[in-house]
C-alpha cells in the first residue's frame, strides 16, 4: 500500500501529478488548501493511495452480479489503520515538542478516516443496479415505501450475500429472506408482566395530537376486562379539559379509579394511594418536541415517580425528519417503549421501520383507529416487515 501527498498551484495540476506517479487506480483520500510559508501563496494538496498488490477477484461465483471484492474494502481498512498507527506513534514520541504538528496530523488523519468510511460504504452498496431482477424489484418496493436508501441497500445487499444462483428467481424464497432480514432489525418490547404486591407504573408521553389518551384507554380496557388486572389512572394533563372529560367518561363506564395531579407532590401521593393496584397508568400532557422548558417540566414530574414503562407515542403519518426530532428531544424523558398511533392513516409504513432502526427503542403497540379497545394491537415484527416489501395498495394494513 503506497500513500503520498501531492501539492500544486491548481487542483488540475495536482491531480495530474497524482495520476502520473500512482496511476489511474489511485484513490484520493483527502484534499485541502495550504498556505506556502515562503510566498504566502495558496496551494492545493491531495493525499492519495494506491494498492501495490494485484486485485484478486473471486471466480467461484462468476454468474453473480459483480460486488466490490472484499479485499478492496480490506485495503481501505488497512489504509485507515496505517494512518492511525502514524498518529499514535507521533503522539507517543512527540507530545511535548511538536504539539501544533500533532494537532495538524490528528486533523488530517481524522479527515482521511472519515473519507475512508464514506468510500468503503459507497463501494459496498454501489452495485444495486446489477442485482438479480427479483432483488432489484424488492429494492424498488422498499424505496417506494420510503425506506431510507442506505438502509434499503443494506437490507437487499445482506440478502444477496445469502442466496445462491439457483434461488435468484424464487420470489417466495427471496421474500421470506427479506422479511427475516428486516424483522431481525426490529426489537419488540417485552410482554406486560405483573408482580404480586408491586404496582407497575406505566406512563404515556408524546407530542400533541398523537392520541395518548385514547391509546391509554385502549390498553387500560384490555388490562381490566381481558386480563382482569386491578388498575388506576392518574392524569397530569391539566392543560386540556377535553382530555380530562374523555378520561372521566371512560373511567365512569369502565369503573376505573381516576385522579388528577397538578404537581409532583400530588402525583407521588396518588401513586402511593394506589399501591394496592396492579397497574397505575399515567396520562401526560402533549408537548411540542421543540419546547425544552415544557419537556423539562414534564421530566421533573416523571422523575418523581420512577415509572417502570415510559411509552413514547408517535403518529405513523409523521414525516421521518419530524419523527427523528421527536425521538431526539423527548429522549430527556427516558422513554423505553415506542408506540405508533394512527397507523391506518399512514400513506406507507417505511418510516415506522426507519424510526425503529434510528431510535433502537423496542416497539410495543400499534394503533389503527379510534375504537376502544379494538383498534390496537401488540407489535408483530414479521407483519411490519411484510408490509414494507409489499407494493402499495389501499387496504395493506388489514390484509
Amino acid at each position: 500500500m503506497k500513500i503520498k501527498k501531492f501539492t500544486g498551484i491548481s487542483l488540475k495540476e495536482v491531480t495530474e501529478l497524482m495520476k502520473t506517479e500512482l496511476g489511474e487506480r489511485a484513490i484520493i483520500l483527502n484534499t485541502k488548501n495550504i498556505v506556502e510559508e515562503e510566498t504566502g501563496n495558496t496551494l492545493y494538496e491531495i493525499t492519495a493511495a494506491i494498492d501495490e498488490e494485484p486485485i484478486i477477484t473471486n471466480n467461484n461465483n462468476s454468474n453473480k452480479a459483480v460486488i466490490p471484492e472484499l479485499n478492496t474494502l480490506e485495503n481501505l481498512r488497512r489504509i485507515a489503520e496505517k494512518f492511525q498507527n502514524i498518529r499514535d506513534n507521533n503522539l507517543d514520541n512527540s507530545k511535548a515538542e511538536k504539539g501544533i504538528e500533532i494537532i495538524d496530523l490528528k486533523s488530517d488523519i481524522d479527515s482521511v478516516k472519515d473519507t475512508l468510511v464514506e468510500i468503503a460504504d459507497r463501494l459496498k452498496y454501489d452495485k444495486i443496479p446489477e442485482l438479480p431482477a427479483k432483488l432489484k424489484q424488492y429494492y424498488d418496493i422498499l424505496i417506494s415505501n420510503e425506506i431510507e436508501d442506505k438502509f434499503a441497500r443494506e437490507i437487499v445487499f445482506n440478502v444477496y450475500e445469502n442466496i445462491s444462483l439457483k434461488d435468484t428467481n424464487d420470489d417466495n424464497y427471496i421474500r421470506n429472506l427479506l422479511i427475516k432480514e428486516i424483522s431481525d432489525k426490529i426489537v419488540l418490547a417485552p410482554n406486560l408482566k405483573i408482580s404480586k404486591n408491586t404496582s407497575k407504573v406505566i406512563a404515556f408521553i408524546g407530542p400533541t395530537g398523537v392520541g395518548k389518551t385514547t391509546t391509554l384507554c385502549k390498553i387500560a380496557a384490555i388490562c381490566k376486562f381481558f386480563n382482569h388486572y386491578n388498575i388506576a389512572i392518574v392524569s397530569i394533563d391539566t392543560y386540556r379539559l377535553a382530555a380530562i372529560d374523555q378520561l372521566k367518561t371512560f373511567t365512569d363506564i369502565a369503573n376505573i379509579s381516576l385522579d388528577i395531579a397538578y404537581d409532583s407532590i400530588e402525583l407521588k401521593n396518588m401513586i402511593e394511594k394506589h399501591r394496592d393496584k396492579d397497574i397505575i397508568f399515567i396520562d401526560t400532557v402533549g408537548r411540542s418536541p421543540n419546547n425544552q422548558d415544557h419537556l423539562s417540566e414534564l421530566k421533573r414530574l416523571l422523575e418523581s415517580i420512577s415509572a417502570d414503562e415510559v411509552h413514547l407515542i408517535i403518529s405513523a403519518n409523521t414525516s421521518l425528519s419530524s419523527m427523528k426530532e421527536i425521538v431526539k428531544n423527548f429522549g430527556i424523558l427516558m422513554p423505553n417503549r415506542l408506540i405508533f398511533s394512527k397507523v391506518d392513516e399512514a400513506i406507507n409504513y417505511g418510516n415506522i421501520i426507519n424510526l425503529i432502526n434510528f431510535s433502537h427503542l423496542p416497539i410495543s403497540y400499534l394503533t389503527t383507529g379510534q375504537v376502544i379497545p379494538d383498534d390496537i394491537e401488540v407489535a408483530d415484527k414479521n407483519k411490519l416487515a411484510g408490509l414494507v416489501i409489499k407494493s402499495k395498495n389501499k387496504d395493506e394494513w388489514t390484509n
